[in-house]
């Protein structure tokens, strides 16, 4: 039995939230709880002991009150929710495990409870998606993807797997696309033409990343951001 908590302070959006869990319960065969709360006060006022919380974040300003609930329940797995990128980003400083933006999307949901429910030991094997690539078709383990470059209208997926030297598929898209997609499983944007996976991500030095099998520039728009997720997501890598 996994207790699901969603919070927010929209009840148009707790009641999407509690449809989209039954649809996903009945798919997985999940064995699931549901319960909702309108604030992460009422939550802890409840003294619930959650596997999975699902937190609506309005904006930065109400970091804090994320903050305030990962310290009262510091082995749930947190999915923030919001419309707010920002957010994602800073997640990190919370351990957050994922982050679904607004509106909600199912299948970037039932992505992130995938995730959420294989930390806790309720599924197995890992994430794929499927590239329609220039040539054919493929499916891609998200872990084996060291980063993604976009150049014109096509996205280059450079791959590295079981710690192979990398192959590039190339696949017609936009950057938004894939961020959204991949965020919630550590991709971070290391300047406008490049989503970076933290997971192959060795050191930040000066203008540079580097990977395990490559080298990526990081922008100074976005460094300071990258440079933070990527030290916070080492920091939970260490402590696991």
């Amino acid at each position: 039995m996994c207790k699901v908590c969603i919070i927010d302070n929209d009840e148009t959006v707790l009641d999407l939230l509690e449809e989209l869990l039954e649809q996903y319960k009945s798919a997985r065969r999940a064995d699931l709880t549901v319960r909702r709360f309108r604030s992460v006060n009422s939550y802890l006022d409840a003294s619930e002991d959650s596997g999975i919380i699902l937190l609506g974040i309005g904006g930065m300003n109400e970091m804090p009150m994320a903050k305030k609930l990962r310290e009262a329940r510091r082995d749930a797995a947190v999915i923030l929710m919001s419309e707010s990128s920002r957010v994602a980003i800073y997640g990190y400083r919370i351990d957050a495990l994922g982050f679904v933006p607004k509106p909600i999307d199912k299948n970037l949901l039932t992505a992130s409870l995938d995730k959420a429910m294989k930390k806790l030991g309720n599924v197995r094997g890992g994430v794929n998606i499927h590239l329609k690539t220039v040539g054919g078709h493929k499916r891609l383990n998200i872990n084996d993807i060291s980063y993604i470059e976009v150049r014109r209208h096509y996205l280059f997926y450079h791959v590295s797997e079981n710690g192979d030297e990398e192959s590039v598929f190339q696949a017609r898209g936009v950057m938004q696309d894939a961020e959204k997609q991949l965020l919630q499983y550590d991709f971070v944007r290391s300047s406008i033409s490049y989503l970076v996976n933290l997971g192959h991500v060795t050191s930040v030095e000066g203008n540079d990343v580097y990977l395990r099998h490559s080298v990526v520039p990081v922008s100074r728009n976005y460094k300071k951001a990258f440079t933070e997720a990527f030290e916070s997501f080492r920091a939970v890598q260490q402590n696991q």
